[in-house]
């Protein structure tokens, strides 16, 4: 199954169940039209903070296009 969300926008309060040897890939890309603008994906805590979760999932350093998987 693939599932595609947030095309040129975030979003917010999406649920997924993730199960024990799912496949997920988080992937983004920046519009050339689109200047001074990076992401990153990161774990947090709940959803009351947007600090990172210690220890958690990152994609690492903020960039225009990029890609964070788990087989």
């Amino acid at each position: 199954m693939c599932l595609t969300v947030g095309v040129y926008f975030a979003w917010k309060n999406l649920n997924m169940e993730i199960y024990t040897g799912d496949s997920v890939k988080f992937k983004w890309t920046t519009p050339d039209f689109v200047n001074n603008v990076t992401h990153k994906v990161y774990e947090v805590e709940s959803l009351d903070t947007t600090d990172p979760k210690a220890g958690g999932i990152d994609s690492g350093p903020k960039s225009r296009n990029g890609m964070l998987g788990f087989p």
